[in-house]
């Protein structure tokens, strides 16, 4: 049996009119997951039994082949719940970034 819930719908909020070759989208994201096992806790969550995720942001389409994405990314992880107290470096490096974070991404799809 697992040990291990992860929860994440995604919204699109609104999808607006073209404008010339160019939609525009919102979009919004919740997420919760967690889990109780200590190995779980150490390995994803600092300590702590979960945490929760959420962003925001909006897509700018054009002639359905490109993708300007503009996103707010933030979580409630701490770098301080491990046991044994104090800053663990856990929020730092390419894997964990526990601080809110805003992301431009181009895409382009053939």
């Amino acid at each position: 049996m697992s040990d291990f819930l992860n929860h994440s719908p995604k919204y699109v909020v609104s999808s607006q009119p073209a404008i010339g070759k160019i939609v525009p989208s919102v979009s919004v994201l919740y997420g919760q997951q967690g889990g109780h096992a200590a190995t779980y806790k150490a390995a994803f969550t600092n300590g702590e039994k979960g945490y929760s995720y959420w962003n925001g942001g909006v897509t700018f389409t054009y002639d359905e082949k490109w993708s300007l994405d503009l996103r707010y990314w933030d979580t409630n992880i701490k770098n301080n719940n491990l046991t044994g107290g104090g800053g663990t470096g856990f929020c730092t490096g390419t894997v964990f970034q526990c601080t809110s974070r805003a992301m431009a991404t181009v895409k382009y799809s053939w």
